[in-house]
């Protein structure tokens, strides 16, 4: 297919993402074969072949005709290049057709959209799956995958199947060996035939010799005679076949050969072991954008870094830079890097345009995307490596990425949902090493660029919804674990970006998922830093948290108490980290009633709290309260030092903060608690009218809490017997509930109900001759005007 043919618009009936090729060629017969397959008990197909081969373009060209024949047939097109991709083009498949499902609580949209397509009365419908070139994408423990899914759509008698792919084990995992299309290399008399029809494209017309010229220095393969066809164009008549044939030869395939481990999936096995040959038209046309216009080549190098489908064309001109250095090669290396400046150049749209012509790059019909094919992005990013420049474009594109993907909100989320590809894409690759003299924990620019984006990538699967959302987080971490063969150097930022992974599924309470991640990252850190450095200590402190908020005191407890002990044995009892470990064990302990041990941890803590950081540290009074609170759980016998010891934390707190702080208020209550219940009202009176002024004043009459004292004051007074006093407080919330919030609102409701009670027992007070005396009744409706 020609490289330039760009994405169509979807209709209701269709999400093919790409016209149809007026110069389709058929060398093989493959369009009847999909047919035979698809029309087969299977109703399935897997084209399975190198990449540039075809496949993609034999899966367009079917669907068109399958639509131009079956109009109201349903036709869905799906990338499934990487998880981040599928998921991607998932959702926007799902947008387009106005697809809902409260039925899908795990937030799956692969599993949303495959419900659909099986539901009764849907009719007729063709699912592609095109790129799908990795197995662990669709297997049972992947983001996306599920098998029996994919099997219940296989035998769905309504609709077939079709797969891309350059994977055998992908395409055994789909269909039966027999259902499996290989398309093969192009025949000698095909590749004739193929380079005859797209010689119309071209300013001048081939003889057939020029052709015969050409079939013995072009690759058969389709996308390599695309190139050189466009190449050819490009340069015109001044530039014959002869002299294209020439500078072919000129190459060293040797110098062509690429590093492999870049975007190895986008190969199968047997194309790694060919020859190179086929990267020729690309050379030939990234050699001349070199030396002609250095800028069209600067463009496809950043492009390269990004994912190879969807390139929004704004980040690529916002970050339209070349390194230039006076006097110099734009192309500096990386060594020379540090004494560069970035300076924007105009041209833009003559580079993008230039990049077009030359069959490297597509845009979409709006103009606002660009795709790459893979084996382009390969080569791209295999010269960078060999001629020094891959480390600074990569840097760029960090800077880049990092910069644009923000923290997911909902009014950037589908800025985010548009980017997540390409930030997937920038962490499957490590960023530039670190420099020699950082040490393992000081990061670079670049690093924290990559650690960030990871953060915000975390934040973003956490919104997705639902339980898979963590499953999905910790597919992540395992994929860039996976994709990145690190040096020890980086095992740090890997370390720091799990980190996050596990606090945000923490954060949004899948605890299996924080728990596995948590638990990971502590071998890791007792690998790189020992069992008892403090990272490793923080990292072991926060796997013991998981285990609280779970519910599970007994593996907390073990875990304190080790913890605990490291630190006091390491660090001493007056390192802040162990007064707050012997302060967590005593909790954990107090949550299984264990009193007595849990007293003696804790008094230790309080003990240290006070030598370490003076007993007027809010650490210390919290302490000290939850001391108190472990004396009155141990029963009447301790009310009194648990009394005791509040007045001290209220003192303490009164004298540092002043009576309004909210700490010296909070201590208060809760000695006026203790009051109430030891049933001395005086004194828990005189403490709640304190704590009443002091909440007019700083929080106002109107806030809950000061409402709340008031109610408090209410009861505190009718203990007493003061029903006038009760009165007059009960009348004074009233006027400011029936301001502030409505006479007809609950609170004031309940309000005046309890003014109703109050005035009742003040009547039942009075003495008998008062019941004679109509003027004094408090029988019949209240003129709550009147209150």
């Amino acid at each position: 297919m020609d490289l330039e043919s760009a994405r169509s618009p979807f209709s209701s009936s269709s999400t093919i993402p790409y016209l149809r090729d007026p110069d389709f060629f058929d060398a093989g017969n493959w369009i009847q074969k999909v047919y035979t397959k698809c029309s087969s008990p299977s109703r399935s197909a897997v084209l399975f072949g190198d990449s540039g081969i075809g496949k993609t373009s034999l899966a367009i060209e079917y669907t068109h005709r399958v639509r131009e024949t079956f109009p109201e047939r349903q036709i869905i097109w799906l990338q499934a290049g990487n998880p981040a991709r599928f998921e991607e083009s998932c959702s926007r498949t799902i947008n387009l057709l106005g697809i809902t499902d409260d039925s899908n609580p795990v937030g799956n949209k692969f599993l949303q959209l495959c419900s659909w397509l099986q539901a009764e009365g849907r009719g007729e419908w063709v699912l592609v799956l095109d790129g799908a070139d990795d197995i662990q994408l669709f297997d049972n423990t992947s983001l996306i995958g599920h098998y029996p899914t994919i099997n219940n759509l296989r035998n769905c008698a309504n609709g077939s199947l079709i797969v891309t792919t350059t994977s055998k084990e992908v395409a055994l995992a789909f269909v039966r060996p027999e259902d499996v299309i290989h398309v093969a290399q192009l025949a000698e008399a095909d590749h004739f035939m193929m380079l005859e029809m797209l010689q119309r494209k071209m300013t001048r017309e081939l003889d057939e010799s020029e052709i015969n010229t050409a079939i013995g220095t072009i690759d058969s393969l389709p996308l390599s005679i695309v190139q050189a066809a466009a190449y050819l164009n490009y340069l015109g008549a001044a530039y014959s076949l002869e002299q294209f044939s020439e500078d072919s030869c000129t190459y060293d395939l040797n110098m062509l050969e690429l590093d492999l481990d870049l975007d190895k999936q986008d190969m199968s096995e047997d194309y790694k072991h060919r020859d190179f040959s086929r990267f020729v038209p690309w050379q030939l046309s990234f050699d001349y954008m070199f030396q002609t216009r250095p800028s069209a080549a600067d463009l496809l190098c950043l492009a390269s870094f990004f994912d190879k489908q969807g390139i929004p064309e704004y980040l690529l001109r916002t970050q339209y830079w070349t390194v230039v250095k006076e006097h110099e090669n734009p192309f500096a290396t990386d060594e020379d890097s540090d004494t560069s400046s970035f300076t924007i150049i105009d041209g833009f749209e003559d580079d993008v345009q230039m990049l077009k012509d030359l069959c490297l790059i597509t845009s979409d019909l709006t103009g606002k995307t660009l795709e790459m094919h893979s084996l382009v992005k390969f080569a791209t990013q295999g010269w960078l490596k060999r001629n020094g420049h891959f480390h600074r474009w990569h840097r760029v594109f960090l800077a880049q990425i990092s910069a644009e993907f923000p923290s997911p909100q909902s009014d950037n989320w589908e800025k985010c949902q548009s980017l997540f590809p390409h930030v997937y894409a920038a962490l499957q690759r490590c960023p530039p090493a670190i420099q020699e003299e950082d040490s393992v924990s000081n990061l670079n620019a670049s690093t924290e660029e990559w650690i960030q984006l990871g953060q915000n990538a975390t934040l973003f699967i956490s919104q997705t919804g639902g339980v898979s959302s963590a499953q999905k987080i910790v597919q992540l971490s395992k994929d860039i674990e996976r994709a990145a063969i690190t040096p020890v150097d980086m095992s740090y930022p890997l370390l720091k970006m799990k980190d996050s992974m596990g606090d945000i599924c923490a954060s949004i309470g899948c605890w299996q998922e924080a728990e596995l991640l948590s638990s990971e990252g502590l071998h890791q850190s007792e690998d790189l830093f020992g069992q008892e450095h403090p990272e490793t200590l923080r990292r072991e402190a926060n796997l013991i948290k998981l285990y609280t908020q779970q519910g599970r005191y007994q593996d907390a407890e073990t875990g304190y108490r080790k913890l605990s002990s490291i630190m006091e044995r390491v660090y001493g009892l007056d390192d802040p980290e162990t007064l707050l470990h012997l302060s967590n064990l005593s909790m954990t302990l107090a949550m299984q009633e264990q009193w007595r041990e849990a007293e003696t941890y804790l008094r230790k803590a309080v003990d240290g709290s006070i030598l370490v950081l003076g007993e007027a540290s809010p650490v210390t009074l919290e302490r000290m309260e939850g001391l108190v609170n472990i004396y009155r759980a141990r029963g009447k016998a301790r009310e009194m030092e648990a009394e005791s010891l509040q007045c001290q934390v209220v003192d303490i707190s009164r004298a540092t903060f002043g009576a309004e702080h909210p700490c010296t208020v909070d201590s208060m209550n809760s000695l006026i608690d203790m009051h109430i219940r030891s049933k001395r009202w005086p004194e828990a009176e005189a403490l709640q009218l304190h704590v009443l002024e002091a909440q007019k004043k700083i929080l106002g009459e109107a806030h809950p809490s000061t409402l709340a004292s008031m109610e408090n004051l209410v009861f505190l007074c009718l203990e007493q017997e003061q029903l006038q006093d009760a009165e007059f407080v009960q009348q004074s919330i009233i006027h400011i509930s029936v301001e502030k919030l409505g006479a007809d609102h609950y609170s004031t409701r309940r309000a005046m109900s309890s003014l109703m009670s109050i005035r009742t027992k003040i009547a039942s007070s009075r003495v008998p001759e008062s019941w004679d005396d109509p003027s004094d009744s408090c029988d019949g409706p209240v003129d709550w005007n009147l209150v």
